[in-house]
């Protein structure tokens, strides 16, 4: 497990990148394995990754207008990327962009899994933004 943080401003001015950084600094005990951030117009997000399996996931995980990001775990996740419409390997955090591009925030219904998740249209939308956290036992 990491940690994930983030700030949207809803007038759209940009979010500080030095509250960003403090933000993401707080949750460095969480996640001392690695660290990413992204800062788009009104929205920006930071990420701490504790590693417990080997993983190639680097996030937040951006691919044009849409900005996700994943503390957990999303089991089968690259059936889910392929239910998604993608095709090869991916990590689970990629997954969650396809299924998330594929199904928007109905994406609860496709997933299952331990996790967390933040995400946010950027660009060219105006903003639209869903903060979620989903657990299975």
């Amino acid at each position: 497990m990491g940690g994930l943080a983030g700030a949207v401003h809803l007038r759209g001015d940009p979010p500080d990148g030095a509250q960003l950084d403090r933000m993401a600094m707080r949750l460095s005990h969480r996640g001392p394995d690695g660290s990413g951030r992204f800062v788009d117009g009104p929205v920006a997000f930071a990420h701490r990754l504790r590693r417990v399996r080997p993983s190639a996931s680097i996030q937040p995980v951006v691919e044009d207008d849409l900005v996700v990001l994943l503390d957990g775990w999303i089991y089968e996740h690259e059936k889910l990327a392929a239910r998604a419409g993608h095709e090869g390997p991916c990590t689970d955090a990629e997954a969650l962009l396809r299924a998330w591009r594929r199904w928007g925030t109905d994406v609860l219904e496709h997933i299952d899994g331990e996790f967390a998740i933040d995400g946010a249209y950027a660009r060219p939308r105006p903003l639209m933004v869903d903060s979620m956290v989903w657990a299975v036992a």
